[in-house]
This record gives C-alpha cells, structure tokens and sequence, in this order.
C-alpha cells in the first residue's frame, strides 16, 4: 500500500509538472501515458524526460506509443 501511495503522488507530480509546463490540462491520452508508469526506474524516466524536453518534445513524447513496462519488472 505504501508503494501505491508513493507511485500516486509521483505520478501526480510529473502530471503537474507536465501541466505547468505545457499550460494546459492533459489530454486523456497523454494521462493514460503517465498514469501507464508504475514502476520507480519507468517514473524515474518519465520525470527526467519531462524536466528536460522542450514543448514540442514533451507533447510528442506524452502521445508517443512508447511502453516503459519492462521496468516495473526489475528488481533491485
């Protein structure tokens, strides 16, 4: 239960930070693309991405097909 709460309020961070950045709510599919990410090395990914890209990148990267779920699947 702790990790959930953890992996809710990270995705929530990258969602606002996402927002703030492209001043404006998103889309259902670029939440669904965020929300799609639950394990620590894929919202790791998710984060920097987002930090890092500009506008046009991070609108193309929200709606891209990318899947990161082979990290959820890593174990430390």
């Amino acid at each position: 239960m702790a990790n959930e709460n953890l992996v809710n309020k990270w995705q929530k961070k990258i969602v606002d930070c996402c927002e703030s950045k492209l001043a404006r709510t998103l889309s259902e599919k670029e939440l669904i693309f965020i929300r799609n990410q639950n394990g620590f090395i894929g919202l790791e990914m998710v984060e920097e991405n987002v930090h890092d890209f500009s506008i046009p990148e991070l609108k193309s990267y929200l709606n891209s097909e990318i899947h990161l779920d082979f990290c959820s699947s890593i174990t430390i």
